[in-house]
């Protein structure tokens, strides 16, 4: 995680301390993939019905973000490794061990800037 991740996610670190990580309902255990598709299924219905807007899903916020961290010029294969996306072939699979976290980094950060400049908290 980059340093703001960080910064916006102690609050759940905090009160899931006991939690293997930040998302957790009963601060012991980890939410489920089922119940965070769950909640954004519900989201995305409640801001549609609110906004008069289009229904989205945790898979469009996904293809969302990937598309534009490509027009970021962010590498597919970092994309890929941001989105664990499966890894392919015998080398990727059985060989390549290293876990491209500065690469990881470096996209989030670029990403995380471009966010802050949409929501007008660019760094001068």
């Amino acid at each position: 995680l980059t340093p703001r991740a960080r910064d916006i996610l102690a609050p759940l670190y905090k009160i899931n301390s006991s939690a293997p990580g930040p998302f957790s309902y009963d601060g012991v255990s980890l939410a489920g993939e089922a119940a965070i598709n769950a909640i954004m299924e519900d989201m995305g219905r409640v801001v549609a019905e609110k906004c008069d807007t289009a229904r989205f899903t945790g898979k469009a916020i996904r293809s969302t973000c990937e598309t534009y961290l490509s027009s970021l010029k962010v590498p597919k294969e970092y994309r890929a490794w941001l989105f664990s996306h499966g890894r392919s072939g015998v080398q990727d699979k059985h060989y390549d061990l290293y876990q491209h976290l500065p690469e990881k980094r470096d996209a989030l950060t670029l990403w995380q800037n471009y966010l802050d400049t949409l929501m007008g908290r660019a760094e001068s």
